[in-house]
């Protein structure tokens, strides 16, 4: 039941969304950082069962996590 998000490389904030997780992190779980703001960070997952990440990373991002869905080829290419 996660809404679905297509992913804009020309509307994510790279240097904000790069400084919360390892790309090889990320890479190991299939997700993606997209969106950044004071209070909460958006993660697109290509797999949308798998939330153990979630509960890894919260103390780290000290944000609230959004997750939403996304194609699981854009989210292997934008993590390229």
């Amino acid at each position: 039941r996660l809404p679905y998000y297509r992913i804009d490389p020309l509307k994510i904030d790279v240097e904000a969304v790069t400084g919360l997780v390892s790309q090889a992190y990320a890479t190991r779980w299939q997700f993606l950082p997209v969106d950044v703001s004071d209070t909460q960070v958006t993660i697109a997952s290509a797999e949308p069962y798998v939330s153990e990440w979630e509960k890894e990373i919260t103390p780290i991002v000290k944000r609230r996590i959004v997750r939403v869905l996304a194609n699981p080829v854009d989210v292997e290419r934008y993590l390229k």
